[in-house]
């Protein structure tokens, strides 16, 4: 296909060349009309490229904003809905397997490290600071 499209532009150029060479006083119209055309896309091509990188830098620079404002606006919508229903519930029942959860992992902390300093900072600390001192202290032994 492209051999094809290659040979036919060949074929076409050189038959406005014959042409051209043999009667020069009628293509003259031709000729003008060509190169206006070839004025016409070059400055079409050039004003798309200045016309693209343009609003490319733009977007470059208010999409970020945009999209801040937008995340801003939904959270805040989000934050001033109340929990209702069954949110509220599952919100209950989360909170009441997180301190069962704690609950349980101090008793094992507590027997486990019975008489290490260890044992001592995880029942003053919360519930992440606890599961982290659990860790390091098993990477220790």
């Amino acid at each position: 296909f492209v051999w094809f499209a290659l040979f036919f532009c060949l074929m076409s150029g050189l038959w406005f060349v014959m042409a051209v060479v043999i009667y020069p006083e009628q293509m003259m119209v031709a000729l003008s009309g060509v190169g206006g055309l070839g004025f016409i896309a070059f400055s079409m091509l050039v004003r798309y490229r200045a016309t693209k990188e343009q609003i490319s830098s733009f977007l470059k620079e208010e999409v970020p904003d945009i999209l801040d404002l937008v995340c801003e606006n939904f959270l805040t919508e989000f934050e001033r809905q109340d929990l209702t229903g069954a949110s509220q519930m599952r919100a209950r029942a989360g909170e009441k397997l997180t301190e069962s959860a704690y609950g349980e992992m101090r008793k094992y902390i507590e027997n486990r490290f019975k008489g290490h300093a260890v044992g001592d900072l995880a029942i003053e600390a919360g519930p992440r600071k606890t599961l982290l001192l659990d860790n390091n202290q098993l990477f220790k032994e």
